[in-house]
Formats: structure tokens, sequence, C-alpha cells
């Protein structure tokens, strides 16, 4: 067997994982949390500076402030976790991404390469699987995928698309120049 054949024999596609928190208020409230904290940090920051209490910049309530503002936001940050799934997009060969765009024809009157508006599902549904907390891999069912939908936001969609165009085009279009220049290491004599 060639090194080519044995080479191929363990080639791996990259993968990207996309999470969604179902709990979508907790987004907007972690948000709200991290704007607050700069300015709080720096009040607190001052306070050390100055190494003694000041009463105008909060004293060492500011500290505890501080405290209290991480937990929170790590407490949301929690939260978040715990109401995601994230999955796990892998690319596909060649062959197979133009078999998926073929299966996603324009849309009539539409001047595109296929169907953006199920194509990208598509890939997902048949490229992704689900990551879960012990990071195991598992299927997605069809059902779950129709759960998925039927649930996503245009973001969310947007966040998959993206992460489809990565493991199948933007990961292949990464240099590897430096593989053909086998001397490109070394300094010229």
């Amino acid at each position: 067997m060639s090194k080519v054949s044995q080479k191929l024999k363990s080639a791996k596609f990259p993968f990207k994982d996309v999470s969604i928190s179902l709990d979508r208020a907790l987004g907007a409230e972690r948000d709200e949390l991290l704007q607050a904290r700069p300015p709080l940090a720096a009040r607190a920051a001052a306070v050390v500076e100055e190494k003694a209490p000041d009463a105008r910049l909060g004293g060492p309530s500011v500290a505890k402030e501080l405290q209290k503002l991480d937990k929170k936001i790590a407490d949301v940050e929690t939260a978040m976790r715990d109401s995601a799934i994230t999955l796990r997009i892998t690319g596909v060969s060649f062959g197979t991404y133009n078999e998926y765009i073929a299966a996603n024809p324009p849309r009539e009157g539409k001047q595109e390469q296929f169907n953006s508006s199920t194509f990208y599902i598509y890939v997902a549904r048949r490229t992704a699987q689900s990551l879960e907390d012990d990071g195991t891999l598992e299927p997605v069912t069809d059902t779950e995928w129709d759960d998925i939908e039927a649930n996503l936001t245009d973001g969310e969609h947007d966040r998959i698309a993206m992460a489809v165009v990565a493991v199948n085009r933007t990961e292949g279009l990464r240099g590897v120049d430096f593989l053909s220049n086998i001397s490109g290491a070394t300094p010229s004599s």
C-alpha cells in the first residue's frame, strides 16, 4: 500500500461547534451584566490604587459589588450552558458537498447557486452531531432536527450556515504552501 493510500485512510475533515442557548433571555441578561462590569472594575481599581478607602470611589464596598457582579455573570453563563445544545458540524468531501448543492437547486427567479433557505440546514442535518456535556458525540434524530429548526432564530441559522461554509470551504482554502517547499524551514546557504 502506498503512503498516499495510508494517509487517505486516516484523513479527517474539519469541524466546528455551534452552541445554541435555548433560553435566549439569558444572553441579553449576560450582555447587560458584562456592560456594567468595566466601570465597576475601574472604580475598584481606583480604590486599590489610592490604597485607602475613599467614599467618593465606593471604598471597600465596590470590591464586594464587583464580586457579586462576577458571581451573577458566572451564574447566568452556567444557566446558558445548561440550556444550550451544541452541534458539531463536520466537513464532507467535494463530491458529497456538490451532491448537497444539487439537492437544493436555486429557487425560481432567484440569482443563486443553490437555495440558501434550505441548503445550510440540509447540510447540517447530514453532518452534525450533538456534542454532549461529557464530550461524547451523539447523532441528532430527524425529530430533534425538526424541533431545532422550529426553534431557530435567523441569527442562529446564520451561525450554522457560517459553520457549514467554514468546514467545507474556508478550511480548505487554508494555506499549506510550506508543505511543498521541503527546505523552506532551513536557511539558504
